[in-house]
């Protein structure tokens, strides 16, 4: 049977076939998704954290969203307090070690990656009890000096019960990858997110 979305009705956000069939793959497997329609990207991350829903309710766990700017943080946040019944944290830059409390009573965390680093190797969040991981502007990973590099660095540390990842990217093709080290840029991204690049069956790659 295939994946149908479940209770989805997003203002001004219609669901295609192709959205659906991706977030079906991003349930089943760790994924990256090229999509350059912010629309898009809003869909699959919120119904992915929709169906994960149950079980950071149930475990205790966590979906955690990075993005690169203050403006992003605040737009995802509202956008999946709107859409869902979890609790969702924004953590910035004035976020202080003595709220820890409110990172517990939290089931989503929407993050910056350095802050989100920050935490980790403060233990004030265990990379163990994230279920949900989602990279937006996941071809930041290609930036050794990227805070996404020493996050997946943490990732492959574990040995069990690692997150479900979901990578977003407008597209790999930019100034600094030409269109024939494409398919090797791609395969290099696969490998440092322990992820596979997905598209929509009638969607081009790029």
């Amino acid at each position: 049977m295939s994946w149908r979305p479940r209770d989805f009705n997003m203002r001004q956000i219609l669901p295609s076939d192709y959205q659906v069939e991706l977030v079906g793959r991003a349930i089943c497997q760790n994924t990256i998704i090229p999509l350059s329609k912010n629309d898009s990207k809003i869909f699959v991350s919120i119904q992915l954290i929709k169906e994960y829903s149950y079980r950071l309710m149930r475990n205790h766990e966590k979906a955690v969203l990075l993005v690169n700017s203050v403006s992003l943080l605040e737009e995802r946040a509202t956008q999946i307090e709107f859409h869902s019944s979890l609790k969702v944290l924004r953590i910035g830059a004035g976020f202080s070690d003595n709220k820890s409390e409110l990172i517990k009573e939290s089931q989503v965390l929407v993050i910056s990656p350095q802050i989100f680093l920050g935490l980790l190797n403060k233990k004030a969040v265990d990379l163990k009890m994230v279920a949900l991981l989602i990279l937006d502007d996941c071809h930041h990973c290609l930036i050794g000096s990227h805070p996404y590099c020493q996050i997946m660095k943490k990732y492959r540390t574990l040995s069990a019960k690692r997150p479900r990842i979901l990578g977003l990217t407008p597209s790999l093709l930019n100034k600094r990858v030409s269109p024939s080290n494409i398919k090797g840029t791609a395969k290099r991204l696969e490998r440092i997110m322990h992820s596979r690049l997905e598209t929509a069956s009638d969607l081009a790659i790029f």
